[in-house]
């Protein structure tokens, strides 16, 4: 079962089920499209910025936000990501006010997160509970299957996520 199903189920049988369920793989976009995709623009912040836009924060309000690829994040994208876990808010690209989000955000890499992060290639998600963030991480789980499993029972007995 792949990493996008797998996040598509833990939103389908939690309470954020009603709300949309929004996916973006990290890996595939350039930092300027990746920042663009994430937290939108505004009209004229950019050639081609036709028309206010909003992110995919904004997109997920009240859902799931899948950041498939994570891993592959470029670092200044990284302290932007942070910034808005811990202020639960964005700011599109070309403004200068902040908009409050509420989204659930998973996060699926390929690659080994705490190896990255003790090699100082990818920063720590713990930075965002201790820097003195409103926001708490809780109900983080992680969730091991054998290609073959029963991944929906799997996903059915890990902790509960909110």
């Amino acid at each position: 079962m792949g990493k996008e199903r797998i996040a598509r189920l833990i939103h389908d049988e939690s309470a954020r089920m009603g709300g949309p369920f929004v996916a973006i793989d990290c890996g595939a976009l350039p930092e300027r499209m990746l920042e663009a995709e994430l937290f939108g623009h505004a009209k004229r912040a950019f050639t081609g910025a036709t028309q206010d836009r909003p992110g995919l924060f904004e997109a997920a309000n009240g859902g799931t936000l899948l950041l498939d690829e994570i891993g592959e994040m470029p670092p200044l994208m990284q302290v932007k990501l942070l910034r808005t876990l811990q202020q639960r808010e964005v700011r599109r690209i070309g403004e200068n006010k902040n908009r409050k989000v509420d989204a659930r955000v998973l996060a699926a890499p390929h690659r080994d997160l705490p190896a990255e992060v003790h090699a100082a290639r990818f920063r720590s998600i713990n930075q965002a509970a201790t820097m003195g963030s409103r926001w708490a991480v809780r109900g983080i789980s992680k969730i091991a299957t054998k290609p073959c499993a029963d991944t929906a029972a799997a996903i059915r007995t890990a902790p509960s996520v909110s």
